[in-house]
């Protein structure tokens, strides 16, 4: 190892010990990279010295290394080669200074081990011996680090300092997600967003608009601007009030426990209750679809219950409800509950996700062109389309369509040519003129016109 190398992370993985510092060290280290080199020079050293122009030195698993020489050429070999094996065409020996090279070579890593491993437990137990101040040392060298990240991070990406808000209020002027808006690709910018949360006329914002808009991602940030303002940090955000929130709750994605016989519906109605049982009046609460587990009218009801019991609290919770049950946004009538939506632009038939999040409810999901560009077999959208006008029309009844192949179709049934057809295929086209061709073609037509 040489100074500025990287210390391998496991022992055994690379070289953590120093050239120099041990000389039996470095001999083995040498057979590693240069024990190649030493085998050529000897067969370079022992051609020269012999004279025999078909010596060359080989190496097998079962004998090792060994001087192999054709028989004709073996009866010239000198006295201090020591036979090894007899073959029809050659004859194979050894030397004392081919079986040093060997052995060097041979037991290398077993010497780099051992004295790596002697050396680390000496280093283990040394370091031990000031484990107490070393741990002191790594916490302040941590926090050094996350302070130091922090302050890159409000230079690089211009993270400002937000303000205390002691009213309860959480207000959030284009906020940004720190790790989307750090990934996303060059020449693409980080489409900001604002909200504003009190604990009474503005508490419960539901959330509404379709796939791939952004919702989750405008949930998350606002998570993540409030776990780095407790924290101390900086925040992506233009400007920031912040309160001091005493947990922050969260139901996103989906996901089950089988081997519990807990289902993804059970699963996520685990952790609403959890939510609602734990939080208060000093807790961020972020739902992300809850009830589409179950029907869409059970699933409907759990949410719309859920929205009238935190709307029913004195001192209201602050939480964005994600939804695509668009009947929720009716209950913006109760007490602190507001709507939001995440913008879209229809154009040729195709929709453009805006990303900015809007005062309102969204017109729709946008469910069927998702599963278009995702791939969905064009029939499949087209029926989709279909039913969804007719449930939205609100009918007693949805008419049931006949199942139409979709992605095959059966192949054409092959027919018995006519005889003309026939007579057509049997053409020499290449031995008639052009005459005999066109003389050819009139027969036929009017053999045909005879038929009709």
């Amino acid at each position: 190892m040489n100074p500025g190398d990287d210390l391998p992370v496991i022992l055994g993985n690379g070289p953590f010990l120093r050239s120099g510092f041990s000389a039996k060290l470095d001999k083995a280290r040498e057979a590693g990279t240069k024990g190649k080199d030493w085998i050529l020079d000897l067969e370079a050293e022992e051609k020269k010295r012999t004279g025999l122009n078909t010596l060359k030195i080989r190496y097998n698993k079962i004998v090792g290394y060994f001087i192999e020489i054709s028989r004709v050429q073996a009866e010239q070999a000198p006295k201090d080669y020591l036979k090894k094996q007899t073959l029809v065409g050659s004859e194979r020996f050894t030397t004392p200074k081919l079986e040093e090279i060997e052995r060097t070579i041979l037991e290398a890593d077993g010497i780099i081990g051992e004295i790596e491993r002697t050396e680390f437990a000496v280093l283990v137990e040394e370091v031990l011996k000031y484990s107490s101040a070393l741990l002191s040392l790594s916490e302040e060298i941590g926090d050094l680090d996350v302070q130091i990240a922090s302050l890159i991070a409000k230079d690089k990406y211009d993270w400002i300092r937000p303000r205390l808000s002691e009213d309860r209020s959480l207000d959030l002027e284009e906020s940004r997600h720190p790790v989307v808006e750090a990934t996303l690709p060059l020449g693409q910018e980080f489409t900001p967003n604002s909200i504003a949360l009190d604990s009474q006329t503005q508490s419960i914002a539901v959330l509404t608009g379709p796939n791939m808009a952004g919702k989750s991602t405008f949930m998350r940030q606002i998570a993540l601007n409030q776990i780095l303002f407790q924290m101390g940090f900086f925040v992506p955000a233009k400007k920031a009030a912040l309160p001091i929130v005493d947990k922050l709750f969260t139901r996103i994605g989906a996901g089950d426990n089988l081997t519990a016989g807990e289902s993804t519906f059970y699963v996520e109605m685990k952790e609403t209750a959890n939510i609602l049982n734990r939080c208060t009046e000093d807790s961020l609460i972020l739902f992300d679809e809850v009830g589409r587990g179950t029907s869409t009218y059970d699933g409907m009801s759990i949410a719309w219950a859920i929205l009238e019991y935190l709307s029913s609290l004195p001192v209201k919770p602050k939480t964005i409800f994600a939804t695509h049950y668009h009947e929720l946004t009716e209950l913006s009538r109760l007490s602190g509950i507001f709507n939001l939506y995440l913008e879209t632009l229809e154009k040729e038939e195709k929709v453009l996700f805006l990303r900015k999040v809007r005062s309102g409810k969204a017109k729709k999901s946008f469910g069927i062109y998702v599963a278009k560009i995702a791939g969905v077999p064009e029939p499949i959208v087209k029926r989709a389309a279909e039913l969804l006008t007719e449930l939205e029309s609100k009918k007693k009844e949805i008419k049931i369509q006949e199942a139409q192949p979709l992605l095959f179709t059966e192949p054409e049934k092959k027919t018995e040519p006519s005889p003309t057809e026939e007579s057509i295929l049997k053409l020499k086209l290449e031995e008639m003129t052009p005459i005999e061709a066109l003389r050819t073609l009139e027969e036929f037509q009017k053999k045909l016109r005879k038929q009709k």
